[in-house]
């Protein structure tokens, strides 16, 4: 498992991320949707970013944004079973389950995130107090396509319809695939996978309605340890996907 050593001298690159509130499909009239995004110290994120998918089948029905003060609110949610996803540029992505009535208030209250640590995209942290970091030996984006896997030793690609030899692709850690339930991550090779950097290591990781915040660990095959971070949306239609990774020795 990849450790992760934050201290309060994180410093947060400045991105703004304004995303419309417009409801994507059909859905009945529903009661309010609303909450508020926080910090660990309970502070409101202004510019948060919160998607709200269906429950059964990980659909993107709404996008919202947080005001000043972190609250967020939709008068547009038909009753059902939602996933709550909220997000802001630097803190790890959390997710929740809510369920809407016809007619009443859904109120989540307070959304703590939690800081995403230094290997996050668009993060520059201190080296005060943090010790000695382990090497890195690379870093960067990988854009994998469907049926494509990539080496994150060099973030090398290797897709069926590429010109590198069979023998070469032996370095792939990471494929991407899709099967009637969803679309996947594969660990190849003796690879492993750690949902969000924790629990049980797993081959495979179903990653729909995974998007920015989002983030697994991986045990590559070469011995080496991989901090993943989803950089777009991932939905049923997807062909590709955008992944920011650090890749450290062991």
């Amino acid at each position: 498992m990849l450790a992760l050593f934050v201290t309060p001298r994180v410093r947060l690159l400045a991105l703004a991320l304004v995303v419309s509130g417009q409801v994507e499909g059909q859905i009945a009239p529903g009661g309010p949707f609303r909450g508020i995004v926080v910090d660990p110290n309970g502070e409101g994120l202004r510019e948060g970013f919160v998607r709200v998918l269906l429950a059964s089948s990980n659909t993107l029905i709404t996008r919202l944004t947080t005001q000043q003060n972190g609250t967020f609110q939709s008068d547009t949610l038909g009753p059902g079973s939602y996933t709550l996803i909220a997000w802001v540029q630097g803190f790890r992505a959390r997710r929740l389950a809510v369920a809407v009535r016809d007619g009443e208030t859904a109120d989540v209250g307070q959304i703590q995130l939690d800081l995403a640590g230094c290997d996050a995209p668009g993060v520059i942290c201190d080296d005060f107090g943090l010790g000695p970091p382990d090497p890195i030996l690379k870093s960067g984006y990988v854009q994998l396509r469907l049926e494509c896997g990539a080496d994150l030793h060099d973030s090398r690609l290797y897709c069926p319809d590429s010109s590198v030899p069979a023998r070469e692709s032996t370095g792939v850690d990471l494929r991407l695939t899709k099967a009637e339930s969803g679309i996947y991550l594969n660990a190849s090779n003796g690879a492993s996978l750690l949902l969000d950097c924790g629990g049980a290591r797993q081959s495979k990781i179903r990653i729909d309605g995974f998007g920015p915040g989002d983030q697994i660990c991986v045990q590559t095959h070469g011995g080496f340890r991989s901090h993943v971070f989803f950089v777009n949306d991932v939905e049923p239609g997807s062909q590709s996907i955008t992944l920011w990774h650090v890749t450290r020795k062991p």
